[in-house]
């Protein structure tokens, strides 16, 4: 006589049993198994650097600086002849640095120190920020009288300018890229309830003004540039400059939220924007121009994951949570992703190539593909 099957045998064997089998399987790859389906199409190649220390990281186009324990730290990425490291002494928390391909900088708040030439420039208040170009160095100091000031250093350490701000406000200044010499700020001013915004081009290659243009009724907090415009990003709008003439060629609104990267993508201009305050937002909206006469804008929503680290790499949208670095297309569908072992606890964009993720088991340097 055939021994009959228990229920429980049954039911493991069922059609039904598969179908929820299936419909189980299905949702955990939806929630935890993306970067698996879509490693398809790996969109990073990561290189391992298990050398790397410390939390404070600055790219000058050919490697990685660092700063730890009393140490300055330099990691070519094409040769590891080219690393150096040089003992400066002073403690980590005083210590901040910043470079250009050219030069490199470690400072504190009364002086800096130009790394190749091995001593220190004190100045006359406390630096609030440095940014570097590919040979020169701009400091913005609070003086002593209450007024700020940004001095700018050649390589060798001669003082080349310096100009106080007694009645104005930087809401940014610094370098075009790394390698340039190209040096702006942005200056709010306000004459009785209006707000003017001057930015001031400079080629210090020539010692000259290349530009200057005046945004009207809003502050202007980052400026973006390419071989043929300035972008100009204001609380409520998007301004296109043209890079010879200085000439507004057209204007975008984007009142209500903040830009935290952009790239150029083939013949357009890729903008990554969030609500404004937002501290981790589950959605950016990629706004699309054109280097044109009329900016035929475009936008384009992607939901992310809340959390995330997100930027533009190689004209894409890239985000990092978990293990998992994804990319998005210009549609805003995922392109492809990457898992690597480990969960990334923090990660740093360093250029339109490269970004550097940490896990509980050291650095990689990712390359987006």
């Amino acid at each position: 006589m055939a021994r009959k099957k228990s229920g429980f045998k049954k039911f493991i064997t069922s059609r039904g049993f598969r179908l929820i089998l299936i419909l189980v399987l299905a949702v955990l790859a939806v929630i935890g198994g993306v970067c698996v389906i879509n490693n398809l199409k790996e969109v990073v190649s990561v290189t391992y650097m298990d050398e790397l220390a410390g939390d404070d990281f600055v790219f000058n186009g050919n490697g990685i600086i660092t700063y730890q324990n009393g140490y300055f730290n330099y990691y070519d990425l094409k040769s590891e002849k080219k690393n150096k490291s040089e003992y400066i002494g002073a403690a980590d928390d005083q210590v901040r640095i910043a470079a250009g391909s050219e030069i490199e900088i470690v400072y504190t708040d009364i002086s800096f120190r130009i790394v190749r030439l091995k001593r220190n420039i004190e100045v006359d208040g406390i630096i609030e920020g440095c940014s570097c170009g590919e040979n020169f160095a701009a400091f913005y100091i609070l003086g002593m009288n209450g007024n700020h000031r940004i001095e700018i250093y050649n390589a060798s350490g001669d003082l080349l300018r310096s100009k106080e701000y007694p009645s104005s406000v930087i809401t940014s200044f610094g370098f075009e890229s790394y390698d340039s010499n190209v040096f702006y700020t942005a200056e709010l001013m306000t004459v009785g309830q209006d707000l003017t915004t001057t930015i001031t081009t400079y080629d210090l290659g020539r010692n000259s003004i290349n530009g200057l243009l005046s945004v009207q009724g809003m502050i202007v907090g980052k400026l973006f540039f390419t071989e043929k415009s300035i972008f100009a990003v204001g609380t409520k709008q998007l301004i296109r400059y043209d890079r010879i003439t200085n000439k507004e060629i057209y204007r975008v609104l984007i009142y209500g939220y903040d830009c935290s990267s952009a790239a150029v993508s083939g013949s357009n201009v890729i903008f990554a924007l969030t609500a404004a305050g937002t501290e981790s937002p589950a959605v950016v909206k990629l706004l699309s121009v054109k280097e044109s006469d009329t900016a035929s804008d475009t936008f384009v929503t992607v939901s992310i994951e809340p959390g995330s680290y997100f930027g533009m790499l190689n004209g894409k949208l890239y985000t990092i949570k978990g293990s998992c670095i994804r990319k998005y297309a210009s549609d805003g569908s995922i392109d492809g992703s990457t898992s690597i072992e480990g969960s990334i606890d923090a990660a740093y964009f360093l250029s339109d190539r490269y970004m550097l993720v940490h896990t509980e088991m050291g650095y990689r340097l990712l390359k987006a593909k």
